[in-house]
């Protein structure tokens, strides 16, 4: 069984992207892609919270459980929806390992 984003695909600029939408959707500064890669891992919530604390120059503690951070929340679900496949990608080699495990007899799941 695979993990999809960030295990096959690359996923970090789709999220990125629908960040900035976010961030730009309250009026606010965005954040790099380098920032969200770094980022990533530990939930949507967890995402924009350290993208709002680090454009707002607050601690995430101050964004956990704000008011902003819920209206974040409801702003990116539409934007990553929008932004979701628009510039991820397979990362090297997995198409041919996933293949052969395949040709193998190996069960696959996402």
């Amino acid at each position: 069984m695979c993990d999809l984003d960030g295990t096959l695909l690359e996923t970090a600029g789709d999220l990125c992207d629908a960040v900035n939408d976010s961030l730009r959707a309250l009026g606010l500064d965005t954040v790099t892609e380098a920032s969200v890669a770094l980022w990533i891992g530990g939930g949507t919530r967890e995402l924009l919270t350290q993208a709002l604390a680090t454009v707002g120059g607050q601690t995430p503690q101050q964004i956990r459980g704000s008011e902003l951070l819920d209206r974040a929340v409801s702003v990116f679900d539409p934007a990553y929806e929008r932004r979701c496949g628009t510039r991820s990608q397979l990362y090297p080699h997995v198409d041919g390992v996933l293949r052969r495990l395949q040709f193998r007899g190996v069960l696959l799941a996402v």
